[in-house]
């Protein structure tokens, strides 16, 4: 019943063009979800990161979370056991390795996504994020 009160339904979907004020009033201050289209298209990430790109400019290492299933810190239920809280593997490996896995490459150890607590962009890759601002 709780968790029912919380669906939203379908999410929208908006331009780009929508105004700052719209965005706060209809999906901000209500928390809804909404998809917005074309956003990212004059950013210099859309025109420039590939797996070269990126792979020149991340020459190190990052922190990959590794989940059997896609779901890092979630509840497991598995018949005949309690139920347990789980948090994904988190291991610092080299990017390219990362890309590597990202297109089913090598050694399958679950799920890997890239993932530093809350902030990735600025803490592990801030090379990166000029680009991923509008111009």
């Amino acid at each position: 019943d709780n968790v029912q009160s919380l669906w939203v339904g379908a999410v929208q979907r908006e331009d780009a063009s929508i105004s700052p004020c719209r965005f706060v009033r209809e999906y901000v201050l209500r928390s809804r979800p909404v998809i917005l289209k074309d956003i990212a298209s004059d950013w210099a990430a859309h025109r420039e990161w590939s797996d070269e790109y990126l792979s020149s400019v991340l020459p190190g290492s990052v922190s990959v979370n590794f989940t059997p299933d896609g779901f890092g810190d979630a509840v497991i239920r598995r018949q005949g056991q309690e139920p347990v809280f789980v948090k994904p593997l988190e291991e610092e490996i080299k990017f390219i390795d990362f890309l590597s896995m990202m297109k089913g490459e090598g050694e399958d150890r679950g799920v890997p996504y890239l993932s530093k607590q809350n902030d990735s962009l600025r803490q592990e890759t801030p090379v990166l994020l000029e680009d991923a601002t509008g111009p």
